[in-house]
């Protein structure tokens, strides 16, 4: 604060009167006479006024980089400009940061770091305080971009045999949203569109030959991603097939050996939308040899008749959502080969859990060889 002081001095005023002239008379008169008459004179006096100037509080900006729009997990740095002080210069402004917008002040000096994780608008407040106590705060919005999904995938066995079942497994991954938002979608038949199954682990089984197979993955922002696998299926060396064979009789029943696998090997793929209320069915697949027994079986609440077959076609007039414990259960068989066994459970929230398994040719499940 600043004191000013000013000086009062007073004013000094004179008083002359003037005598009137005498009046004329016959007889002489001596001659009139003017009489001066002063004010006494006040002596000089001074006052002191104290008038307080209020103090100016300190000014200044702030700017970031090295990207105005960072993605989300960059290294964002903050560097306050301008910095100033009307009455104490610049070195005597203390200089703090908000770097999360909770109100503290948490990180000091004319430069910060942070890392945003998630995407969207977030607040840096710059506070500016000069030794008066007097401050300043400067608010900017940042705006974070978000930074795309990680999609990728594994696939087992990694050199299938024909008909053999095959497991691909996601290990998509959102840098900024974890993998609760993750939609992941799968290319199977290698046309372009991803809407042969859906959510982290899918079977299937080719013929030999090369099979290009892709996953899309969708995060919560919009982001996308896509990993693609060329799998190649070939027929195993015949010492190979004679080991295989020998190793996996022990569990096979009598009647089952010398089974082979039906070729090309059934597919079946299940798509729909994961409710609170269970899962919505969009599609319900099966791709099979000709001369093949499909047999379709639904179990729990709110399928047609709990444990009845019943056709692919009378799945439609399932219930609108299927309940969370409904199990669906597809065989497919021929006589004389080793068939497919899938089982969809339902769950509550979630995608369904698939099992996939072997029929023998008169549809029982058995070990797969």
């Amino acid at each position: 604060m600043r004191s000013v002081t000013l000086v009062a001095v007073a004013a000094v005023s004179m008083l002359l009167p003037v005598g009137s002239a005498a009046k004329a008379k016959a007889t002489t008169s001596p001659p009139p006479t003017a009489s001066l008459t002063t004010a006494p004179v006040a002596p000089r006096t001074s006052d002191a006024v104290t008038v307080t100037a209020a103090d100016a509080p300190p000014v200044g900006d702030y700017t970031w980089g090295p990207d105005r729009t960072p993605l989300s997990g960059d290294l964002v740095r903050f560097t306050a400009t301008g910095v100033d002080d009307p009455n104490d210069g610049a070195a005597a402004v203390s200089i703090a940061w908000d770097l999360d917008d909770d109100g503290t002040f948490e990180t000091t000096g004319p430069a910060a770091e942070t890392r945003f994780r998630s995407p969207g608008p977030h607040t840096v407040a710059l506070q500016l305080v000069d030794p008066a106590g007097q401050s300043t705060v400067i608010r900017h919005t940042v705006t974070v971009a978000n930074r795309a999904p990680v999609a990728a995938f594994d696939v087992a066995p990694a050199a299938p045999a024909p008909g053999q079942d095959i497991t691909l497994t996601s290990r998509a991954s959102d840098p900024d949203g974890g993998t609760m938002q993750l939609q992941q979608d799968w290319d199977l038949n290698d046309d372009g569109q991803f809407d042969d199954a859906t959510g982290p682990v899918v079977h299937l089984s080719f013929a030999e030959g090369q099979h290009v197979v892709r996953l899309r993955v969708t995060d919560g922002d919009g982001g996308v991603a896509i990993a693609e696998s060329t799998l190649v299926v070939a027929a195993p060396a015949q010492g190979a097939a004679a080991s295989a064979a020998n190793a996996s009789s022990s569990a096979l029943e009598p009647a089952q050996l010398g089974l082979l696998p039906m070729m090309p090997f059934p597919v079946v793929r299940l798509r729909g939308q994961v409710t609170r209320q269970g899962v919505v069915v969009d599609l319900l697949s099966v791709t099979a040899p000709a001369g093949s027994q499909i047999r379709l079986r639904c179990m729990g609440p709110g399928c047609p008749s709990a444990g009845r077959v019943v056709s692919l076609r009378s799945l439609r007039s399932l219930h609108h959502a299927l309940r969370p414990g409904v199990i669906l259960e597809v065989r497919v068989a021929r006589p004389g080969s080793i068939g497919k066994l899938v089982r969809f459970t339902i769950g509550r929230g979630r995608p369904p859990v698939r099992f996939d398994g072997c029929v023998n040719g008169a549809g029982a499940p058995m070990e797969c060889s």
